[in-house]
């Protein structure tokens, strides 16, 4: 300790001064600022304060004797990684500079700041702008966890605001730290889509524990899900849901290639862009949501704003696309970009494209300034923590570096090219890899500090895990770990060349792609490899009755499986547990379930699985589904393709319905109701007593029809599928419709103005009179409450029992009513308006037109509504009531819009066409009819479209020939 403390001597005589009391202008720094759960989160950084108690002074030589010769470990916050002082790895004589270097420089807590101006963010250690708002103190006494100390203060919600903090001695204040600031871009998730560094510890081995063939070749890398598993979209043109089990949970065709990594949106919905210009949407679920087209590929990763809203780079712009699925601004360049744009820490945007020129945007789309690189940039740039910019670009300048304003910065010559993009840490260095196979980490200020042989790397950009190892790819398909001082951990191989950067989830497990379709997990299991859990299952659609045998005697373990637990719906409780691989389980009603297993072998490991179960019916009612949507979850067919037409003895004039087999179900005006096969022969025909109403399909694939008129017994038939009836239940006056619902009871409405509520078994429930006549069949909200549009110009809203909640008087006679997605409610009337109410049944808005509403609203994804008019014009209005486009089509239409999974619509027109339409409002084609086309579109699950003209039913088909 003596000779530490002479050492000491000798190194405070070396400097200019001697500082004997407390700075007046400090240090040091606190750089690694950032936001979450409506925090501010810091660490201590006073170097060569290597007890951490406030002060650099001689007391911190004991932690230099206490740890001498000891190697640091890859953990930036650990003690150990504060007692070294230079960085080196290694507690050693030469960590007595930092001690000397920063003698009695003092940090008794941190000042807290905000401002809605950038311009008060204090340069250096100058004093804060005129605007600054003082939130607070913390002192050092309150700081949290073990190691290197860090500190927590709580702020809310960070949004509109710029925040710093400052380290002070208690009369002065030392360096701000990095600007954090609150904008329309995720802070908590910008520092690992900038750095490219996770949250997460990775494995501290390269134990391979699953290998996943997903398909035959990755688009891109996998991305992490908010269920615990993953995303990945193949170069099929399709995108998988893997469960943390490595099972696919759902798959969903773009019918084109997806040309980088799916995006999950916060509110679960998973955005993708394609080839052909398209940015598709899906649900939780797979099914298709909405669809914006970008009018160029998009070849590059999106991003998601804290307003919901989406940052697309396409192949030469950048559009930002609101919500509600409307442009918001777009940006377009003369050539292509170079890779996705990166965010700064103050929300800004940094891009670049491969004619060399780097580009900064404010989140709103302002271009704020442009450098040139002299030279092409070959990948997408990184982002430090003050917003400087590291581009790769071709030799023989390497890597570039510029700083916040657009300003060089320096050049690190490399002897290959550099074609995936760098990585920074949180202290600033800078890994990357060349072509040629050598991995460099790069100081700050473009020195070098390692370099390491990894072998050629062309696609894929090193990670960098919470605890600072470094991982990094290999053309060859070679993995490797490396700690923060360049020195290899541990290889792995792969089955071939890497197609993708690296995941790491929350259980350390290392995900990557390759290019043959293979996912690999790396990780750590203290010896004991996990199980790899299999479920399977002999149906995963289909009709009813729903009855699936599970099995997962698939699953393997090396030391054998000893429990298999089944969640059969998947609320996470599971039902059935014990030794038996094969179960069998009935589902009663129609919709998707989410079954899982979970396999435990005999050393305590255990893994899970699942499948995704849809037993719905392709077009089981009038409208499609409850809400009366009339949106299909099908891609449709092009109209060039006739497949088949089939006569009938009288009219067709209303709605088919399809069963979950396939069979079309309609009436006909010769009081028979048909059912016709997928290939347009008459499988068979039930009479019912006058005119038939149009039907619709239950849980259990029994079929629901009414007579209309012309007979003295009306009623509600419930047939079988195989055309037997099952049950009649008399009724007054005529039923215009019916509608199953969830729980497996039907809906019916009558001529007399009275709805009915049916058990399956045609027992009566209750009713609910006085309604008035209509001819619109009843819709149901995501609660279960009933909307019924009346000709007597009144909407009534019932709950689910049947009980009144309210009513809304239109104008003039209302023909139908829709639900949207967002639980509002559609209703056209005779006067030339539509209306949009609130839940409660407060009127948001109408549109008024020259014409009436004949037709039903269908409901798009993305808010946007279609209709047809008396008027001969097709309209579409936007979510808010704007007009959006209109079409005139030379006749009246009163067919009603069907949309397919791309959101284009079909509907028919009066005596001469059905049109097949884009969202955007461009006609892309249309038949022909030789009679009337005043039935409506419904399209089955291979995409065929059935519709009635006059007396025939036609069906157009191949789906893939659009």
């Amino acid at each position: 300790m003596k000779e530490m403390e002479l050492l000491l001597d000798e190194a405070l005589a070396l400097q200019e001064h001697r500082v004997t009391s407390a700075p007046t202008v400090l240090s040091q720094d606190t750089s690694d600022l950032r936001y979450a759960g409506g925090s501010l989160l810091w660490r201590y950084r006073n170097t060569g304060d290597y007890d951490q108690n406030g002060e650099v002074n001689a007391a911190d030589l004991a932690m230099i004797a206490r740890f001498y010769r000891l190697k640091v470990p890859d953990d930036d916050n650990s003690v150990l990684a504060t007692v070294d002082g230079n960085g080196d790895g290694f507690i050693l004589q030469n960590d007595i500079t930092p001690i000397a270097v920063n003698y009695r420089s003092r940090i008794s807590g941190f000042n807290v700041y905000r401002s809605p101006e950038k311009g008060d963010y204090p340069e250096a250690a100058g004093p804060n702008g005129a605007g600054a708002e003082f939130l607070g103190n913390i002192g050092l006494g309150d700081s949290e966890g073990a190691g290197r100390l860090a500190f927590r203060f709580d702020v809310g919600d960070v949004a509109n605001f710029y925040y710093w903090v400052r380290p002070t001695d208690g009369t002065a204040e030392g360096i701000a730290s990095s600007l954090l600031v609150g904008g329309s871009w995720p802070i908590e998730s910008a520092p690992v889509q900038l750095r490219r560094q996770s949250l997460n510890t990775g494995p501290s081995t390269g134990m391979l524990l699953q290998s996943l063939q997903l398909t035959t070749e990755f688009a891109r890398s996998p991305v992490l899900s908010e269920s615990g598993g993953f995303l990945v979209a193949s170069g099929e043109g399709k995108v998988q849901s893997v469960s943390a089990g490595a099972q696919v949970l759902w798959q969903y065709s773009a019918n084109d290639e997806v040309l980088e990594s799916p995006l999950e949106m916060s509110d679960g919905t998973v955005c993708f862009g394609c080839q052909d210009g398209k940015v598709r949407r899906v649900d939780a679920a797979g099914q298709f949501f909405s669809v914006f087209d970008a009018g160029m590929p998009v070849p590059f990763r999106l991003l998601e704003g804290n307003d919901s809203s989406l940052l697309v780079a396409a192949e030469k712009a950048l559009i930002s696309v609101g919500s509600n699925n409307l442009e918001l601004w777009r940006h377009e360049f003369g050539t292509t970009l170079s890779g996705a744009p990166e965010v700064a820490l103050n929300g800004n945007l940094i891009l670049s494209t491969t004619d060399g020129l780097l580009s900064l945007f404010t989140n709103t789309g302002q271009l704020l300034w442009q450098a040139d690189a002299g030279t092409a940039i070959l990948a997408a740039p990184a982002v430090g923590l003050a917003g400087e910019s590291y581009i790769c670009t071709e030799l023989p300048r390497g890597l570039m570096a510029f700083d916040a304003q657009g300003k060089h910065l320096w050049d690190f010559h490399t002897e290959s090219s550099i074609t995936a993009a760098a990585a920074v840490a949180a202290d600033g260095r800078i890994f990357f890899s060349t072509i040629e196979g050598m991995m460099h980490c790069l100081n700050p200020d473009g020195s070098e500090a390692w370099r390491l042989e990894t072998g050629p790397n062309f696609d894929s950009t090193p990670i960098i895990g919470a605890d600072g190892v470094i991982y990094v790819a290999s053309f060859g398909g070679n993995v490797q770990a490396v700690n923060r001082y360049g020195i290899p951990l541990w290889e792995s191989s792969g089955p071939d060349s890497l197609r993708s950067s690296f995941e790491i989830d929350s259980s350390g497990r290392l995900l990557t792609a390759f290019r043959n379709g293979a996912i690999l997990m790396f990780g750590d299991n203290g010896g004991n490899l996990l199980p790899v859990a299999r479920l399977q299952a002999n149906r995963t659609s289909g009709p009813a009755p729903f009855t699936v045998s599970f099995d997962a005697s698939a699953s393997t373990d090396d030391e054998g499986i000893s429990l298999y637990e089944w969640d059969l719906d998947g609320d996470g409780i599971y039902e059935i547990s014990g030794t038996d691989a094969q179960i069998s389980h009935e589902y009663p009603l129609r919709g998707t379930y989410h079954p899982r297993l979970k396999v435990t072998d005999s050393g305590g490991s255990s893994n899970e699985d699942s499948l995704v179960l849809s037993f719905p019916s392709a077009w089981s009612m009038p409208g499609m589904d409850e809400f009366g949507s009339r949106r299909s979850p099908y891609v449709a067919a092009d109209l060039s393709q006739l497949s088949w037409e089939l006569e009938f003895p009288s009219s067709l004039f209303r709605e088919p319905v399809i069963s979950a087999g396939g069979e079309i179900v309609l009436p006909c005006d010769n009081g028979e109701l048909y059912a016709v096969s997928t290939v347009g022969e008459v499988i068979w025909t039930f009479p019912v007593a006058g005119k038939v109403s149009p039907a619709a399909i239950g849980n259990d694939g029994t079929i629901f029809a009414g007579s209309e008129s012309g007979t003295s017994q009306p009623g509600l038939y419930a047939i079988h599928p195989d055309g037997n009836q099952r049950w009649k239940l008399s009724v007054e006056g005529y039923i215009h419709s019916c509608k199953p619902r969830a729980d497996g009871t039907v809906l019916a409405i009558g001529s007399e103005g009275i709805l009915y509520a049916v058990e399956e078994n045609g027992t009566e429930i209750w009713r609910y009179g006085g309604l008035g006549f209509t001819s619109a069949p009843p819709v149901m909200d995501d609660q279960g409450n009933i909307y019924v549009a009346s000709h007597s110009h009144m909407l009534t809203a019932l709950d689910a029992n049947g009980g009144f909640r309210w009513e809304f008087e239109a104008a003039h006679v209302l023909h139908g009513v829709s639900v949207s997605r967002n639980g509002n409610i559609l209703l056209g009337c005779d006067s030339g308006k539509l209306y949009c109410l609130a839940p409660n049944g407060s009127l948001l808005w109408d549109y008024s037109f020259e014409g009436s509403i004949l037709s039903a609203i269908s409901c798009s994804p993305d808010g946007s509504l279609y209709f047809g008019s008396n008027d001969e014009h097709i309209y579409a209005l936007h979510a808010d009531g704007s007009l959006r486009w209109k079409i005139h089509t030379g006749r009246q239409v009163r067919s009603s819009p069907c949309i397919d999974e791309r959101g284009f619509v079909y509907i028919g027109s009066g005596f001469t066409s059905l049109f097949r339409i884009d969202g955007g409002g461009t006609v892309l084609g249309t038949y022909s009819m030789d009679q009337n086309c005043w039935s409506d579109p419904v399209v089955d699950s291979n995409g065929t479209v059935y519709i009635a003209d006059g007396t025939r039913l036609l069906a157009f088909g191949d789906s893939q020939g659009f």
